[in-house]
Formats: C-alpha cells, structure tokens, sequence
C-alpha cells in the first residue's frame, strides 16, 4: 500500500494533490461574507440628549451562523474620532430573525451606549463569522452615518 502511495505522489498524482489544495484555499479564502449576512445600511438619527437613539438597519440573514459583534461609538473631539463606548458580544443569527421596533443603539450596543452626550457621533459595527476548523474567519464590517446628539432644549 504504501508503495502505491510513493508511486502516485511521485508522478501527476503530487500534482492533483497540489492543484486540488490550491483550490480549496482559494475557494474558501474568496467565498464571500455576503453569503451568511448582507449588511446594506445601518441609519443612526440625530437626538436630543439623554433620550434613546433611533436607528434603521437594513441587513439580510441569508442562513444560520454565530458570530462574535462588537459595535464602537466613536465622537468627534478636536483629535479626531474617539471611541466613546463599546458593546461587544456573540449571538446566533437565523434568517427569520427582526431587528426590534423601534431598533435603538441601546439595544445595538447590548447596554453599552444608552445615551450619548451632545455631539457628533458614528457608530461601526463589526462582526466575525468563525469558521471552525476547515474555514478561514469571515468578516463583516459597517459605519453608519455620522450623527449629533444635540442639547436638550
């Protein structure tokens, strides 16, 4: 048996072998994000201070998968952008999964960012789709808008 093995990987059978692995890395490492999540938009309204922030997202679960999010408010300072908070977490997504009415950056940032001062904010949304043993991770990334939380009258 294991002369058969010497004989095929030295002829056009290393050959097979190679091309054949090259192409699992190449389809695995070009197969798109977009075929477990489309993220088209993701929408934050300007609001008053110390009232809830509205947003719209427009996303298609396309199948099932678990991935680890993290969504970064960043405030504009003289400096440039600053991250303001943070909410991280993992969840599973299924296609028949809505997004709440109204959809908040409360409930975007699992807590993390409930209000937000006066000021001129954008919020980036990160996902990481494992892919186990076999796969490379997939990444999916998004910026809303740039808004502004505005005083309370």
């Amino acid at each position: 048996m294991a002369g058969r093995v010497t004989r095929f990987l030295s002829g056009w059978g290393a050959f097979v072998v190679a091309a054949a692995w090259l192409l699992w890395l190449a389809v695995v490492n070009f197969w798109p994000s977009s075929w477990w999540l489309d993220v088209r938009r993701v929408v934050v309204f300007d609001a008053p201070a110390g009232v809830e922030i509205l947003m719209e997202v427009d996303r298609v679960i396309h199948r099932d998968f678990v991935a680890d999010w993290s969504a970064i408010v960043r405030r504009w300072t003289d400096g440039g952008w600053t991250v303001e908070c943070v909410g991280r977490g993992k969840s599973n997504y299924v296609p028949s999964a809505a997004l709440p009415d109204p959809l908040t950056l409360r409930w975007w940032t699992d807590g993390a960012c409930p209000t937000l001062p006066p000021g001129r904010y954008f919020v980036s949304t990160i996902w990481t789709i494992s892919g186990g043993s076999a796969l490379p991770d997939k990444v999916i990334q998004t910026a809303s808008n740039v808004f502004t939380v505005e005083e309370s009258p």
